[in-house]
């Protein structure tokens, strides 16, 4: 979401005013930032220095540090020497779907242009559900049971980059949804069956964000990323006390 987000905020200073005429880019420009950081990923965990793997969730969080720490010096950096940028990343940090309507003009164009997208995304996420069962089971049972793990984790990671790339140019960064959602679907299916936790997780963000957005109308001084944020780390914190 780094990524996307450093994307959107180099177009803004690119075109400025002109940047409502050229609503197609805004998700050409947040997808390809979300793949380059998708690359570095790639490259580093599979570069030679990175052989010994006992560890693999402590270098993944030293690869988003890492990653981290290039694009908010990057974003330092053009705020030194554009002070449109200065506005638009406090936005995009900011997060909130009432922030980011206000960053971009006529954002109902691109509103159109999301809605058969993410319906797309839905419709290929829903029918890969089996696969992604038999994935969670290891990657070497998938394979014996007829996936194609290689393909299956291409198309995951594509319509990853499609979510962030959608979700930063419309809400910001509320990546705490997806963790919110998930879990809850969970315990109230009781099962880890994909093909029912992506719909109900899907309609559980959905209400979040509406729930969300609602009460920032009637508080307008609680953006209602934080309130999203507030949620995700109760429910972080349950989790981990489990």
């Amino acid at each position: 979401m780094d990524g996307a987000a450093f994307g959107l905020m180099v177009l803004k200073i690119l075109l400025g005013a002109n940047i409502g005429n050229y609503y197609w880019t805004h998700i050409l420009i947040s997808f390809l930032f979300a793949f380059t950081v998708f690359l570095l990923i790639l490259f580093l965990f599979n570069s030679r220095s990175t052989l010994e793997r006992q560890n693999i969730c402590t270098m993944l969080i030293l690869f988003g540090l890492v990653l981290n720490i290039f694009f908010r010096t990057a974003t330092h950096l053009i705020k030194e020497y554009s002070q449109v940028s200065v506005n638009t990343s406090f936005a995009l940090a900011l997060g909130g779907a009432e922030n980011i309507y206000e960053l971009f003009p006529h954002q109902f164009l691109l509103i159109q242009i999301a809605i058969p997208l993410t319906a797309l995304i839905f419709i290929i996420v829903r029918s890969l559900s089996k696969h992604l069962n038999l994935a969670e089971l290891g990657f070497d049972q998938a394979r014996s049971l007829g996936t194609n793990v290689r393909l299956l984790q291409v198309v995951g990671y594509f319509l990853i980059l499609c979510c962030n790339t959608l979700t930063i140019n419309l809400a910001g960064n509320i990546s705490f949804a997806g963790l919110i959602s998930t879990h809850l679907s969970r315990k109230i299916l009781k099962t880890r069956k994909y093909q029912s936790i992506i719909p109900t997780s899907s309609l559980i963000s959905v209400a979040l964000l509406v729930l969300a957005v609602s009460i920032n109308q009637t508080f307008p001084s609680v953006p209602s990323s934080n309130i999203i944020l507030a949620l995700g780390s109760i429910l972080l914190l349950f989790l981990s006390r489990q």
